[in-house]
Parts: C-alpha cells; sequence; structure tokens
C-alpha cells in the first residue's frame, strides 16, 4: 500500500517538472517573438525617419502610389546595361549581386538601373517585380519614374558601374543636380531620360542587322525553300545572308536568289569518296539512293572549310558577325560547328509537322514493331484514329528490327536536332494545328511553322517575255488552254528511280486515260524506254528538262497533278489551288500521302496491285485514280476543297497571318538568345 502510494506521487512530481519546463519554453519563445516584432519596427521607422530627414522624397509607401504596378511598356523605359565590373587599385571590386535573386552579377549580363534610388538589379528579376508593385526591392523608392514625375528636378549626367555589396544591388554613382532648378534645368533632366530612350531605340536598330549563315543540303528539294526562306528574311527582316554550298551547285543557287545582301560560300566537296562518282556534289546525281548514306557521310568531311570560312566572315567584318545557322537537318554536325561560335543553330529537314509527328510517335512507342508483317495496321498511341503501316515508312524503318548505317545516321540527326535551338516547318498552322499542337506539348526543339515557302519564291519580271520566248512547255499548255483542256501535270521528283516496267505501266494508264498531260521525267528515263509510242502526241508532252514546277502548277490549263507527294510538290500543289493524285515512293511521301487524301482531303491515293504502300502500279488503276480527279464528282469537290486551302495558305503567309507572326517570333528569338542587350554609355 505505501509503495503504491509512493508511486503515485512520484509520477505527479515527474509530470509537475515536465509541464513546467514546457511552459518555460514557450514564454521564452512568446518573448522573443515579441522582442522581434518590437525592434523590426523600430528599424522600419527609423529608416523612413531618416529618410525623411534627409528630404529623399522619393521615398514612398507602396499604398501611396499612383498605382499598384508598372506596365511592361513603362518598365522598358527603364534604362539597362551590361554588367561590367570595375577595377579598383589593380583589383577587381568585391562581386556586385541583385538584391532580388541574391545571385552574383556576371559580365555581360543585362541590368536594370532605378533612375529614382540609383539601385540596380537583374532586369529579369526587377522587371518581374515592378509588374507586382512599383518600388525599389531595397529601399522602397518609387520606380516609376515616368508616370510619376520624380526625375523633375533631377539632372541625371553620368552614370559609373562600379562593385557593390550582398543585398544592396549594384554600386552605381549618378551625378545629379539640385532640386532648385530653373525651368531649362527641367528641361535638361528629360532631355537626359529622353537620350537614354533614343540610345535604347538605335540599339534596337542595330541588333536588327542580323547575319545568318544557310546551309541547304545538297539536293535541290532541300535547297529550294531554303532559298525561298532566305529571300523572306532578306525582303522582311532585315537582316543578311550567306548561303554556304558546293562548286556544282553554285550556278543554281545564283540564278534562283542574288541580291545586295546575299553572299554564296562554296565549300569544297570531299573526293575520292569509296562508291561516290568523282564530281558528284549532289544527291541527284547519285547512280543510286542506296549512296545516301556514304554522301551524307562525306559532306562530314566539309566540317573544317565551313568553320574556316565563319571565322574568316566574323575577322572580317567584327561589326557584323554570324549571329545564326540555319542547316538541313541532314548535316547534323553544324550543330557542334554554332556552339563553338557561340550562335544558336536551327534545323530545317523539309518536311510537315504530320510526317514528323507521326514518325516520332510510331518509333518512340514500338510501334513499328508490333507485327512481323510489314503491311499488318497499328494505330498510333497520341493519335489513336490514325492507322498506318510499317511499309509506309522508309529503310530502315520498314523492317522490325532496324540496324545499320542509315539508322545510325538517323539518330544522329535527330539527336542533333533535338538539342538544336528551333525546328523549322514548311507549313502553316491552319493546315496542321493538332499536329503542330502535339509537337509543342511532347517534342523538342520548339518548332516555328513558317510555310509555305513556296509563296515566297521570286515574283516574275515585270516585263513579261513574249509567249515566243516561253519555254517550250508553257506554250504548249497556252494552247491547251486556248482549247479548254484541262491538263494533267505528272512529276516524280528527281530521286526516285523507277524501274522500267512500272514506267511503261504508267505511260500506259495515261494513255488510256484520254487526257492531256505534261509529263516531265528524268534524263535517263526519257533517253532509255520508248515512251512516245505509248502516248498519243496531239494529247500528251514530255520534259526533260528541269522545270519551274509552280509555274506549270499555276498554270490556267493545268486541272490535276499526279505527285509523288515529295513535301516541296504538295505544298506548291496546295497553294496552286490544284487536286493531287499521289503515288508515293520513298522517304516521308507515304505518309504525305495519306496526308493529302485521308486529313484535308485535296486529293485522292493510287491503289496498288497488292494493296501495300509499295506495291505496283497498273494501268487500269492509275487511269481509274486520273479520270475521277478530272472529269468526276470526287475531284471536283476535292478541286473545291484545295482552293479554300490555297486561300488559308497565303493569308497565313500574309501580314499578320500566322506564318508571317511566327517568322517575327523566330528572328526575335535569335537576338535574344545573342544576348543582344542595350548598352548604356557612362
Amino acid at each position: 500500500m505505501g509503495s503504491h502510494v509512493l508511486g503515485i506521487a512520484t509520477e505527479v512530481i515527474v509530470m509537475t517538472v515536465v509541464i513546467s519546463v514546457i511552459l518555460l519554453f514557450l514564454g521564452i519563445g512568446a518573448l522573443v517573438l515579441i522582442h522581434v516584432c518590437i525592434v523590426g519596427r523600430t528599424l522600419r521607422n527609423g529608416v523612413r525617419e531618416r529618410n525623411g530627414n534627409s528630404n529623399n522624397r522619393n521615398t514612398v509607401e507602396r499604398e501611396s502610389l499612383g498605382s499598384t504596378s508598372m506596365s511592361r511598356d513603362d518598365i522598358e523605359k527603364l534604362p539597362c546595361f551590361d554588367f561590367v565590373g570595375k577595377e579598383k587599385a589593380g583589383s577587381i571590386s568585391p562581386a556586385a549581386d541583385c538584391a532580388v535573386c541574391l545571385e552574383n552579377f556576371r559580365a555581360g549580363e543585362r541590368c536594370r538601373l532605378l533612375p529614382t534610388c540609383n539601385h540596380s538589379f537583374h532586369a529579369e528579376c526587377v522587371d518581374l517585380w515592378l509588374l507586382r508593385t512599383p518600388v525599389c526591392p531595397v529601399c522602397r523608392a518609387g520606380a516609376d519614374f515616368v508616370n510619376s514625375g520624380l526625375l523633375c528636378g533631377e539632372n541625371v549626367t553620368e552614370i559609373q558601374i562600379g562593385g557593390g555589396g550582398r543585398g544592396g544591388g549594384v554600386a552605381l554613382s549618378v551625378v545629379v543636380g539640385s532640386d532648385n532648378v530653373a525651368e531649362s534645368q527641367t528641361r535638361e533632366t528629360w532631355s537626359s531620360s529622353e537620350r537614354v530612350v533614343e540610345e535604347r531605340e538605335e540599339n534596337k536598330k542595330n541588333m536588327s542587322k542580323t547575319h545568318i549563315a544557310v546551309f541547304p543540303f545538297m539536293s535541290k528539294g532541300h535547297i529550294i525553300p531554303l532559298l525561298h526562306l532566305s529571300r523572306l528574311l532578306l525582303l522582311r527582316r532585315g537582316v543578311s545572308i550567306t548561303i554556304f554550298t558546293t562548286p556544282a551547285t553554285h550556278p543554281f543557287i545564283s540564278q534562283l536568289l542574288s541580291g545586295d545582301d546575299v553572299t554564296i560560300t562554296t565549300l569544297p566537296f570531299p573526293a575520292n569518296i569509296p562508291g561516290i562518282p568523282p564530281g558528284t556534289e549532289s544527291t541527284d546525281k547519285l547512280p543510286s539512293m542506296s549512296l545516301f548514306v556514304p554522301f551524307v557521310n562525306a559532306a562530314k568531311l566539309m566540317q573544317p572549310s565551313f568553320e574556316e570560312a565563319l571565322l574568316n566572315i566574323n575577322r572580317s567584318n567584327e561589326s557584323h558577325p554570324i549571329s545564326c545557322i540555319i542547316s538541313d537537318g541532314f548535316l547534323p554536325w553544324t550543330l557542334q560547328t554554332a556552339a563553338r561560335l557561340g550562335v544558336p543553330r536551327l534545323s530545317f529537314y523539309g518536311m510537315g509537322h504530320y510526317a514528323i509527328t507521326l514518325s516520332r510517335d510510331a518509333v518512340a512507342n514500338g510501334s513499328l514493331s508490333l507485327h512481323e508483317s510489314g503491311d499488318e495496321p497499328f494505330n498510333l498511341v497520341g493519335f489513336p484514329r490514325i492507322q498506318l503501316t510499317r511499309n509506309e515508312f522508309n529503310d530502315p524503318f520498314d523492317k522490325p528490327d532496324p540496324t545499320g548505317p542509315h539508322l545510325d545516321f538517323i539518330i544522329e540527326a535527330i539527336t542533333s536536332t533535338n538539342n538544336s535551338f528551333g525546328l523549322l516547318v514548311n507549313s502553316f498552322y491552319e493546315l496542321e494545328q493538332p499536329f503542330a499542337d502535339y509537337w509543342t506539348r511532347h517534342c523538342e526543339p520548339k518548332a516555328w511553322s513558317i510555310g509555305p515557302l513556296c509563296l515566297a519564291a521570286a515574283p516574275p519580271p515585270k516585263d513579261e517575255p513574249s509567249p515566243s520566248h516561253n519555254p517550250k512547255w508553257i506554250q504548249w499548255l497556252d494552247r491547251k488552254s486556248a482549247l479548254g483542256d484541262s491538263v494533267l501535270y505528272v512529276a516524280f521528283g528527281s530521286q526516285a528511280k523507277i524501274p522500267p516496267a512500272q514506267l511503261r505501266e504508267i505511260a500506259a494508264g495515261l494513255a488510256a486515260a484520254e487526257t492531256s498531260f505534261l509529263w516531265v521525267l528524268k534524263k535517263s528515263e526519257f533517253a532509255e524506254f520508248d515512251l512516245e509510242e505509248l502516248l498519243v502526241s496531239e494529247r500528251g508532252m514530255l520534259v526533260d528538262e528541269w522545270v519551274d514546277q509552280r509555274q506549270i502548277l499555276e498554270h490556267p490549263a493545268v486541272g490535276g497533278f499526279l505527285s509523288h507527294c515529295g513535301w516541296n510538290s504538295v505544298m506548291e500543289g496546295i497553294c496552286a489551288g490544284v487536286p493531287i493524285v499521289a503515288w508515293p515512293m520513298m522517304a516521308e511521301q507515304f505518309l504525305n500521302a495519306k496526308f493529302v487524301a485521308e486529313e484535308i482531303r485535296v486529293g485522292s491515293r493510287v491503289k496498288t496491285v497488292d494493296g501495300s504502300a509499295k506495291g505496283f502500279i497498273s494501268r487500269e488503276s492509275l487511269k481509274n485514280a486520273v479520270v475521277e480527279l478530272m472529269e468526276g464528282q470526287k475531284g471536283k469537290e476535292m478541286r473545291e476543297k484545295v482552293k479554300e486551302v490555297a486561300e488559308a495558305a497565303r493569308k497565313s503567309m500574309a501580314e499578320g497571318g500566322s506564318s508571317s507572326l511566327a517568322l517575327d517570333n523566330l528572328v526575335d528569338a535569335i537576338r535574344s538568345h545573342n544576348n543582344n542587350t542595350i548598352k548604356i554609355s557612362p
């Protein structure tokens, strides 16, 4: 009994001690909190009192300001400068810090000065602060000098950049006049502020002088759209262009693009490459596309001469150095060159969003290896409504387990593009909106839709040549137009090699369709086969020369386009308002044909004998597709639809259109990336 009472007493004593300790700590904490509040209030009141005694009328409470934030336009009127550490007695002054982010300033970083209190910060940091409250983060002085008139009577005459300490911004010395100044001095004050703004505007003008290096892949289908882009930049963006190419392609480029702000620089193409015939400097001269990989690998050997040429440009023109590289995606090594030069690189493949996005989805999600058969359909993960087959992809992705040097090159090109500053797409947003949006949400790098670039082609000369001086095929089209005939234009590009049996079947199908046609072939195809025996001379015309395809498509006599569906041809056909019969053969052409026939419905697809994407085309199948396009109800519907799309394309490229604005944003992004900051001289 006694021990039980003793235990209870012990527990009571222990609990009393514990409660006493807890209360003691709570009391101490309360005292500390009260002390901090009193000291903080005293310090704030002391600062306000000292500022009041020193007649600093720029220090204001937030509530006394006319607004609770500053507009971005007013913020932009505050002066900026590039930070430079000031040397003192043979040593560099202590590191200055931004009071907003507490990070050290580094040489060349963009800083913004608040003229009312002479504190300075990272422009990016203080801009966000001023959007919320128009006071200095350090001293609470009003920052909105434009609207509040706080600079009246203070004649800012000098800005000197020096060092500073943590939390105080950049230490600047600003020499000012007296508050009691005459009216003339007040005018000088505003003149000083205006000079800052004028200097900023002058710097903006200098920033617009952007020098862009353009390096197309050595293939006409890749060169032409980049020449169109160069023309757009030259005519509308105030830039200069240096185009890099090989000696053999120089005449072709100079014929299509010239001017005071254009320079064409030739680089030697490597010689003695196994499998590549001597003198071959473009893919359209390759005897077989099986030599594509050796050709692109040979192009890598041009990197040293490319970099030397860029350095020579910068050395000879220090005020106008290269500020950006736009290069073909098939030249992935140009990313390394851009990094060494310290400029952004933009990649260009000449493909649309549809083909790029669907290819990425299929490869990234392993869809191409789902089935043994290349003709077995599968649904895309990102676009479940779309069905594809493996045979709608080109080598090496038409194989269940792709390997080899071609795959290695594709991986290298994709990796380079992913790490580039951006991707340029020859399309317009309204045409491929869901696929452009998908890329923006899920893919890298940022993509700019800046097409259709064919609409930036050089305008025809003011003095039109007489009809007798036009090419023979244009004269032939003129005669057809006068007779009221509608002509089918036939062209399959410069790359694919069509087997002899297939070539004859196409000729027979065209003859059976009994429609007028203009067929452009390669010289090898024209010479090797006696095609004219299969054609009705009065109804068909064969051409084995390079033609201006857009000029043909825009001719009023042309009512249809039998095409391989290379993306350039698709864009030119759409912009000319001409419906398409699609017969794809290689690269991303199968996806382009699907886009034309199933997505935007401005064309149809020729059926193969076995139903496979890469199957043989019979004369009967071709005849049916051509007759339906040129004479049938579906052809009429496609013709109406393609004219609507053509109008949308023209609007996108006009001032204020989506592609025009995208190009504006692109140029601004290049300048911003290159840190073309505003400099204020002391």
